[in-house]
C-alpha cells in the first residue's frame, strides 16, 4: 500500500496529553490495484497496527496506535461527517509525519467537507450525556412511565395502553405508533415494544432506575466519575462549536488547559455536570442555528480516480 497522509492524533493533537498518554497516529493509504483486482485488500478499508505486546492491555506511556484508511473509507467517513476524520482533515501541518501533493489537495479544500452531516458530534455529544446521566430528566421521564405501568395489569401488553402513553411523550419519550404489531415506546434510549408484557418492561425500567440512581449518588460524592470521558464529551462540544462558527478548526485546541483539568479530575463532578449540561445546550443551538450546507461538495470521485490514472 502507498502512503498518502500520516498525522499524530489524539491527545497529542489536541493538546490535553500527560506523561501517561500513548500516542495515536491516523494516516491514509491507497490500495494497489493489483490487490483490489486480485482481492487481497478492499477498496474500503482500514488497518490497525500497535507496538502493545499485550492487545487486550490498556495504552499508556510508549504505546503507539496507529490506524490507516484507504483512500476510498476516508472520503466515505468524511462524507459522513465522522469526527476522527474532521480530526485529520483539520489536523496542524507541525503534526503530519507523512504528506503528499494528494493530500495537500484534501487539506487545502478541507472546509468543503463541513456540512449539516457534522451532526455526527451532536449524536456522540448526546450519547455521552446519556450514558452519564447529567440530565436529569432522563431519570424523571423513566420513573414517570414505570409509575404509569405500575397502575397497570401486569399481565396485560404495552400495545394496549398506547393512546395513554402517548401523553407521557416529552424529550426522553417518544412513542412509535402501532403498525403492523410492531409499535414500541422509546424511554432514555430503552426501547419497549408494544406486544410485550406490563411486567416485563417494568423490570427493564426498574434497573434502569436503579442504576442511574446508583451512578448519581457516587457521582455525587466524586466517586466513579470517568473524568477522561467528561473531557472528550467536552471536546466534541467544542470541537463543533468552533466548526460551525468559523469553518475552520485550530489545533492544538484553544480549550485544551480547560480540558486537561477536567481529564485529570480537578473539577467536582458536581459542578462538572452543570458544565457538560449547559455546554451541550449550547452546542446544539449553535449547531441549529448555522448555515451549513445539506452534504459535502468536495469532487472525492475525481481524486480517486486520479490516483489510479483512470481519470
Amino acid at each position: 500500500m502507498k502512503i498518502l497522509f500520516k498525522t499524530i492524533h489524539g491527545s497529542h493533537l489536541y493538546g490535553t496529553n500527560g506523561p501517561n498518554s500513548d500516542i495515536d497516529h491516523k494516516g491514509i493509504y491507497l490500495p494497489y490495484m493489483d490487490d483490489l483486482v486480485l482481492g487481497t485488500d478492499k477498496a474500503c478499508n482500514s488497518i490497525t497496527k500497535t507496538n502493545k505486546e499485550d492487545k487486550t492491555s490498556k495504552s499508556g506511556s510508549g504505546i503507539i496506535e496507529e490506524e490507516y484508511f484507504s483512500l476510498q473509507k476516508f472520503f466515505k467517513l468524511a462524507e459522513e461527517g465522522q469526527t476522527v476524520i474532521v480530526d485529520m482533515l483539520f489536523s496542524n501541518p507541525k503534526m503530519w509525519i507523512v504528506t503528499s501533493p494528494a493530500w495537500e489537495l484534501i487539506h487545502a479544500n478541507r472546509q468543503q467537507f463541513i456540512s449539516k452531516k457534522l451532526k455526527t458530534f451532536i449524536y456522540y455529544c448526546r450519547n455521552q450525556a446519556n450514558k452519564y446521566g447529567f440530565k436529569g430528566s432522563r431519570l424523571n421521564s423513566a420513573q414517570k412511565v414505570f409509575d404509569f405501568l405500575s397502575s397497570k395489569n401486569p399481565v396485560n401488553v404495552l400495545g394496549e395502553y398506547e393512546d395513554e402513553l402517548i401523553t407521557l411523550e416529552d424529550e426522553n419519550i417518544k412513542v412509535y405508533p402501532n403498525e403492523n404489531n410492531v409499535g414500541a415506546i422509546n424511554v432514555c434510549g430503552k426501547t419497549l415494544i408494544f406486544t410485550s408484557k406490563v411486567s416485563y418492561n417494568m423490570d427493564i425500567l426498574q434497573k434502569f432506575i436503579y442504576n442511574y440512581g446508583d451512578r448519581a449518588k457516587l457521582a455525587a460524592q466524586n466517586i466513579g466519575v470517568d473524568f477522561k470521558a467528561c473531557s472528550h464529551f467536552l471536546r466534541a462540544c467544542f470541537q463543533i462549536q468552533e466548526l460551525v462558527q468559523t469553518m475552520d478548526l485550530q489545533f492544538p485546541l484553544k480549550d485544551a488547559p480547560f480540558l486537561k483539568t477536567v481529564k485529570e479530575g480537578n473539577i467536582h463532578y458536581k459542578e462538572l455536570e452543570e458544565i457538560m449540561s449547559n455546554t451541550l445546550d449550547e452546542t446544539i443551538r449553535i449547531f441549529e442555528k448555522a448555515n451549513l450546507r445539506e452534504k459535502a461538495i468536495f469532487n472525492t470521485d475525481a481524486v480517486i480516480l486520479e490516483m489510479y490514472n483512470l481519470y
